[in-house]
């Protein structure tokens, strides 16, 4: 059903000097349209509601017939409910070329309501054309007969008699016969004619037939008759119709044409989002789309054209782009949401991603959407921060792009190990486990992350060295805390930790050194937790090395080189010395490899044996000393190649070491290691 068309201001630009009607009339005939406005008009032929048709067919044919003629409309029933008063004139008669489109609005916008006083609306007519001083016709269109108390046969018999050649045309759409017979009067006793018409064709012909008489001299342009419009907006194309449920739409205050009265948005189950009659030309429009689930809104402008033309106009605009993210804990595990795994904060490990958008290199403080897990969603085009959160613990962000009129898929791989570890106590798993994480040295509460952890229940963490602090609670002494080294490549981690265990000179070196944070700051999605850049993210930021300006060593030992040091050494730290059992234990959980060709290779002991957990290699400098530049997230260090106990030191602020001596691991050291541990040993360093 169509709606209320006003175009109020359509012909507000037209200039014309004032002329009298008397002046008018010389020029052409006088015609008055009287339009059928009654509550009766909402009943249907094929379909369509009786008033649509006769909007339609009385804007097609007045753009075909608009000689020089001076026309106006008169309307009844149109305003209040059984009233025989409810007669207007809509038009005031006047040269077609300005008031046909005033016409075409004014019937656009009529809602039929009342009862049918069409005697007194013919009369109107007529006295409005002035019929008793110039030559006037009255073109009546009518679904009914008279309702309101008064003789239409013996009106026209009145007005015949006292006008200048008056002539009434009735056109009757969707009468009975009985109904035509009591109307037709008006037409036989004024000279005109009763055309009767069943259906749009036949309104159409009678409406050219009727206004016929008039000689056709100036042509309406098409550019300036509105048309109906069907307007249906997406997120992207075969997306879904957005209706009055998604869309705010404010057009632009500076489109050339005005905007149509009757626009009105629909709701699901009409062909498109919105409809309305509008003037052809361009127009410019915002469009604020409602959000949906934990997916927001957005803002999108939208242009598009009406064409001049007859009938309607279907217009389908995409607005956005679409995304789809689908989320994997690391390469062949995709996170699921409706059975995620199990978590070492929580007993489930949940992943929460949020996108963000980028204006002018700044990301917006709130998400475009927040989801547990994959999504897809239709957003505006253009950068996005895209940032995930595994089990309150490590967060990952990476910048990605949505191209318009598309969809684009992103596989968000967190690149995460899954890292089980199991406090002990008396040899066994201890009850009530807690487990702290820092990426600096501990110093009361600056953990940037605490859970529970043991059998069954590991953490999500990103390649790099971190700080575990675990143990039962209230443990005290008996807590462990040690240098956790993640690998690069992802996978799955046990670690079982004895209780009481500290860390060593060598592992706070690698934390005091200012180089070094794992953590690039802290925060996330729904929850806060470390935020850890990817592989290609730290290359990219990491500062080229600069060689050292002092490297020349405090001792005067002599220096020898790499292939002198190959094998396995044990880092103790302040000590000149350790003795043979605690040696043993360094060098069966945390060897150091020196290569003869110039590799440097940090050993960690797991479950399955030992693993390279960070890889340097190491150049001569003309000091004397080895500079070793590491792979991936490994951090540079230099060592003082001294015979009897090398150092391997980390550079600080102001030229200041941090150095921890080395003590070769003998064969004792490695007797309790069965032959499997020997074998993944011999194999890390290959």
């Amino acid at each position: 059903m169509l709606k209320r068309f006003t175009f109020a201001a359509m012909t507000a630009s037209l200039a014309f000097a004032p002329v009298s009607f008397a002046q008018q009339a010389d020029d052409g005939r006088n015609v008055m349209v009287v339009f059928d406005g009654s509550g009766s008009m909402w009943g249907q032929i094929e379909g369509r509601a009786k008033i649509e048709i006769a909007r339609d067919v009385l804007s097609s044919v007045l753009s075909e017939t608009t000689g020089n003629m001076t026309i106006g409309m008169i309307a009844y029933g149109h305003r209040k409910k059984g009233q025989c008063s409810d007669i207007e004139t809509v038009v005031t008669p006047g040269p077609a070329a300005r008031t046909v489109p005033q016409m075409i609005n004014s019937a656009n916008g009529i809602q039929p309501k009342g009862k049918t006083p069409l005697s007194d609306a013919v009369r109107m007519a007529a006295e409005g054309l002035r019929y008793t001083e110039n030559e006037a016709t009255v073109v009546l269109v009518t679904d009914g007969i008279e309702t309101c108390d008064a003789d239409p046969c013996a009106l026209a018999t009145e007005l015949e008699r006292t006008g200048i050649n008056f002539t009434t045309h009735v056109v009757g759409f969707g009468l009975s016969k009985d109904e035509g017979q009591q109307v037709a009067c008006l037409a036989e006793n004024t000279g005109g004619k009763f055309i009767s018409a069943d259906d749009a064709g036949a309104l159409k012909q009678a409406l050219n037939e009727t206004l016929s008489d008039f000689e056709p001299e100036v042509e309406v342009d098409p550019a300036t008759v509105p048309r109906n419009v069907q307007l249906t907006l997406r997120d992207t194309e075969q997306g879904n119709m957005l209706t009055i449920r998604h869309l705010e739409i404010t057009p632009d205050p500076n489109n050339a044409q005005p905007w149509p009265q009757d626009f009105q948005l629909r709701y699901e189950g009409a062909p498109s989002s919105a409809e309305g009659r509008f003037v052809p030309g361009e127009y410019a429009i915002t469009v604020r789309r409602s959000g949906e689930g934990r997916a927001a809104g957005y803002t999108a402008p939208v242009v598009f054209t009406v064409e001049p033309g007859e009938g309607m106009q279907s217009i389908d605009i995409a607005m956005a782009a679409r995304l789809k993210v689908n989320p994997f804990i690391r390469a062949g595990m995709p996170y699921d949401a409706k059975s995620p795994p199990p978590g070492g904060v929580k007993s489930k490990g949940y992943l929460a991603l949020g996108l963000y958008k980028i204006e002018n290199g700044t990301i917006a403080e709130k998400a475009v959407m927040t989801e547990n897990g994959g999504f897809e969603i239709g957003v505006p085009p253009g950068k996005y921060m895209l940032r995930g959160t595994m089990d309150r613990t490590t967060t990952r962000e990476r910048e990605i792009e949505v191209k318009a009129g598309t969809l684009t898929e992103i596989d968000f791989d967190m690149e995460l190990s899954s890292v089980e570890l199991v406090a002990l106590q008396d040899g066994q798993p201890t009850d009530r486990q807690t487990t702290y994480f820092y990426d600096k040295p501990r110093s009361g509460r600056n953990y940037w992350r605490g859970g529970y952890g043991g059998e069954g229940n590991p953490f999500y963490l990103a390649a790099g060295q971190w700080v575990v602090n675990l143990g039962r609670e209230g443990g005290g002494k008996r807590r462990s805390e040690i240098l956790l080294i993640v690998p690069e490549t992802p996978g799955t981690l046990s670690l079982r930790v004895p209780e009481g265990q500290a860390l060593s000179q060598a592992d706070l070196a690698v934390l005091a050194d200012p180089a070094y944070r794992a953590c690039k700051g802290y925060g996330g999605v729904k929850h806060n937790g470390c935020i850890v850049p990817f592989a290609d993210q730290r290359k990219a930021e990491a500062p080229q090395p600069k060689p050292a300006e002092n490297t020349t060593p405090d001792s005067d030992a002599s220096k020898v080189d790499m292939a002198a040091l190959e094998g396995y050494w044990a880092r103790i730290g302040d000590s000149n010395q350790v003795d043979g059992q605690a040696l043993a234990q360094l060098c069966s959980s945390a060897p150091l490899a020196l290569l003869a060709d110039g590799r440097l290779i940090d050993l960690r002991r797991n479950a399955q044996g030992f693993a390279a957990t960070a890889k340097r290699t190491c150049t001569s400098s003309d000091a004397g000393t080895y500079q070793c530049a590491g792979e991936g997230n490994s951090l540079p260090v230099s060592l003082l190649p001294e015979q009897a106990a090398p150092q391997l030191c980390l550079s600080g602020a102001n030229n200041s070491k941090l150095c921890a001596r080395l003590q070769r691991c003998d064969a004792a050291s490695f007797q309790g290691l069965d032959q499997a541990a020997r074998d993944s040993l011999e194999a890390a360093t290959r």
